[in-house]
């Protein structure tokens, strides 16, 4: 099983010397080896970067052919993108030495709260009485000196505004409808968080705090999704 995390962050999210982690749950599973794959100093670039995307298309092949075994891969936000783009490489033969993919809050269709945020800070939303944008400002405001690492946190949000990858990840761009198609059946399994906040009147669509719940379940092909649900209300 090969543990790929997400934007801002590095393999230490998959806390793998814990026995608790879900790392180590899966290394503690008899004939099961649990692997994390890192490219946390270029975790604000894109996944067609040759240490992303590329590299970890020939971690997957080496696993593979070290072990015998096709791999499991289980993806973090952005970790999920970056094994749809290194499934396609070499004409889809790396996704014949894999074996399914686990998503943990990928952002299949894009980042709504980086979506605003990039066109906050670009001048480009002026809609002071849209709830979304006037928390996306406070959120900005909050974090202004926070140099946070984590994909799992807001703050490490803010700093991928005016990356490669804040751009890149703008709810449907470009970039990720270039990404290679999925292979025709290949397994996905999607999970998800769903928060809902409450605030003020008005009720938030925060799914896991990077992208919304519809955007990470957009590519679930077997079965239904795994959501995980919470709400909570301020001051309303």
């Amino acid at each position: 099983v090969l543990f790929v995390h997400g934007i801002n962050s590095g393999p230490g999210l998959w806390r793998p010397t814990s026995p608790s982690s879900i790392s180590g749950q899966a290394a503690a599973i008899p004939g099961v080896t649990a692997w994390t794959f890192s490219y946390a100093h270029q975790s604000l670039l894109w996944v067609t970067r040759r240490q992303i995307g590329p590299d970890l298309a020939h971690a997957i092949s080496c696993l593979a052919t070290l072990s015998g075994h096709k791999v499991v891969i289980v993806g973090h936000s952005m970790g999920g993108l970056a094994t749809q783009y290194a499934l396609g490489q070499d004409h889809d033969q790396v996704a014949g030495t894999t074996s399914e993919l686990v998503t943990i809050g990928t952002p299949f269709d894009g980042s709504k709260i980086l979506t605003i945020g990039e066109n906050v800070i670009n001048g480009g939303l002026t809609e002071i009485d849209n709830p979304d944008v006037a928390l996306v400002e406070a959120l900005l405001s909050a974090c202004a000196g926070i140099a946070d690492h984590s994909d799992s946190n807001p703050c490490g949000l803010v700093s991928a505004l005016r990356s490669p990858v804040g751009t890149a990840l703008e709810a449907h761009s470009s970039a990720i409808r270039s990404l290679p198609a999925w292979p025709t059946g290949f397994p996905v399994y999607d999970t998800a968080g769903d928060m809902k906040i409450s605030m003020l009147g008005h009720e938030f669509d925060f799914g896991d705090g990077a992208g919304t719940l519809a955007s990470a379940i957009a590519h679930n092909t077997t079965g239904s999704p795994e959501i995980v649900r919470c709400q909570k209300s301020f001051w309303d």
